[in-house]
This record gives C-alpha cells, sequence and structure tokens, in this order.
C-alpha cells in the first residue's frame, strides 16, 4: 500500500471538491475536512467490505451496524467479523484495529502532539499521523512511546498551499527504534 500515493490523491480530490454550504468562507478548514473524508474512501476502495469497515466522520454503511461512523479517531480501519447472540439477526463486530488515523493541520505543538497521543494509547497493526509540517523531532518520544503496530507519520503541505495537481509534495515516513523515522512510501 503506497500512502504516498493514496494521501496525493485525496488531496487531488479534495482541492477540487466544492464546500458545502455551511462551509463557505472556511476554505482551509472545508480542504481538511475533505481530505480526511477522501483519504477514508481511498481505504474503503483498497480493502473488501465484507471484512473491514472504515470508520469516519461523513460516512454511513447503509446496514447501520454500529450506529455511529466515527471511532474515536479521524479514521478507524477495523477487520469486523460477526457473532450471532440469542434470538438477534448476526451482529457485526470490530475484531481488531488495523489502521488508526489522526490528520491535524495546525501549526500548533500542543494540536498535533494531542491528537498523536491518541495513537499512542490505540492498539492498531498500523497508526498513521498526517501533519502539515515537519513534526518528527516533536513527535519522536511520542511515536516511542506508541506501544505495538507501525508508526507512520505523513508531511502533506497546508490546505492553503494546495496547488490542485496531484504532485503535491508528500513525504511519508516510518518509525523504527533503532534509527528513529525513515523515509518510505507506506506499507
Amino acid at each position: 500500500m503506497n500512502l504516498a500515493e493514496i494521501l496525493s490523491g485525496a488531496v487531488f480530490t479534495a482541492f477540487h471538491e466544492p464546500p458545502r454550504e455551511n462551509w463557505k468562507g472556511r476554505g482551509n478548514s472545508w480542504r481538511a475536512h475533505a481530505f480526511v473524508k477522501e483519504v477514508a474512501n481511498q481505504f474503503r476502495a483498497l480493502l473488501p467490505c465484507t471484512s473491514h469497515r472504515v470508520f469516519s466522520r461523513d460516512f454511513e454503511y447503509p446496514e447501520q451496524e454500529f450506529g455511529y461512523n466515527e471511532f474515536l479517531y479521524d479514521i478507524a480501519v477495523c477487520e469486523v467479523g460477526k457473532i450471532t447472540f440469542g434470538n438477534s439477526n448476526r451482529i457485526t463486530f470490530a475484531k481488531k484495529a488495523v489502521w488508526l488515523i489522526e490528520s491535524e493541520m495546525s501549526n500548533r505543538a500542543a494540536d498535533v502532539i494531542a491528537d498523536f497521543s491518541k495513537l499512542v494509547i490505540g492498539a492498531a497493526e498500523n497508526k498513521l499521523f498526517i501533519g502539515s509540517k515537519q513534526w518528527k523531532d516533536c513527535l519522536e518520544p511520542c511515536a516511542e512511546a506508541c506501544n505495538g503496530g507501525r508508526v507512520f507519520l505523513a508531511v502533506v503541505p497546508h490546505p492553503n498551499k494546495w496547488t490542485g495537481s496531484r504532485n503535491e509534495d508528500i513525504s511519508v515516513w516510518v518509525y523504527t527504534n533503532k534509527d528513529g523515522w525513515v523515509q518510505c512510501n507506506g506499507v
């Protein structure tokens, strides 16, 4: 899975998506919101819906299995299973988190650390933080504190810097205890 390609496609789509009426005048916030929505859509396109659910704010599965769309994170990609209990139909449950994703475009370190901290306490095979600034040094102690799973940091331009092309300057890093942040394209 090439995270840089997924994020580049999400930036492109978000840049070209017109804001909803209630977002008019808040262009950068709208773009950041649309970006997260599109990252979730990209993951939905990659994973089979029979075995996975991608939870995010702006998407409802037709079955309304869980009664909510967002699982504490901007995006949570979960493997799901089904159980039968009593006389009820088969009930879907989240077996494990495959990806936990947080995105924060703020330039304030406190905002970034607060969102990254969600990844520190979460249990998932993969954890991805998306920011608009090179936060590697600031986030290294947080990445060290993550219990299990691979930890990725993606740097995308701030929405006010997007050009609308598919060639935005995006970098992806994975954290290793031995070498710290190492640049990569994804998994």
